[in-house]
């Protein structure tokens, strides 16, 4: 008896690092398809999805944690996930990098009309006593920041030259949202921006 049993914890041990040896294969494998696939589509990712393609990366790097830690079935499933999500974003691209570029090129043909009206208020104010529904500090905050609006405009439009789609699009939503705090303040009724 006591040999059958030696015999059977010999089997299942075999056996168990056996199924550890190829899971640890496994997880390796799934893990370098993953990186070779995540490294070809990176650097444009980067440019036109940046949140995406960081996300994909620290789920790249969870399946490494998770391989060192010796959790090979994790770590081949998140490498796997990885792998997916690469495939995803790598196929999105061209359409993203094109809605991303019409919104753009929407917004600066809409800029300079919209900055020329907040321009025009701010100088008919500054030469006379405010409206009571105009706050006086956000008035010389605003007053203070449309000066820095050209510069974010052209670092906003350097990036979008260089096709980095995604820095240029947050530069501009932000003096999008910018550009509608100013006309809400002013009382300026403006088209949509």
């Amino acid at each position: 008896m006591t040999a059958r049993l030696a015999l059977l914890a010999a089997t299942l041990l075999t056996l168990g690092l056996a199924g550890c040896g190829d899971s640890k294969g496994e997880a390796q494998r799934a893990i370098e398809r993953a990186d070779r696939m995540v490294t070809a589509m990176k650097d444009r990712a980067m440019k036109v999805v940046p949140v995406e393609t960081e996300a994909l990366v620290d789920s790249l790097q969870a399946a490494n944690r998770r391989f060192a830690a010796k959790d090979y079935l994790t770590a081949r499933n998140t490498a796997r996930e990885a792998q997916g999500r690469a495939i995803e974003i790598a196929n999105s691209l061209a359409a993203k990098s094109t809605e991303l570029s019409s919104a753009f090129m929407a917004f600066s043909g809409q800029l300079n009309a919209a900055v020329g009206r907040i321009k025009r208020r701010l100088s008919q104010l500054s030469s006379g006593s405010l409206p009571a529904s105009i706050d006086r500090v956000a008035f010389d905050a605003l007053k203070a920041d449309v000066p820095t609006w050209d510069e974010a405009w052209k670092v906003a439009t350097k990036s979008f030259e260089n096709g980095d789609f995604g820095a240029a699009t947050a530069r501009a939503d932000s003096l999008r949202q910018k550009i509608a705090a100013a006309n809400a303040l002013l009382g300026i009724k403006a088209g949509s921006m």
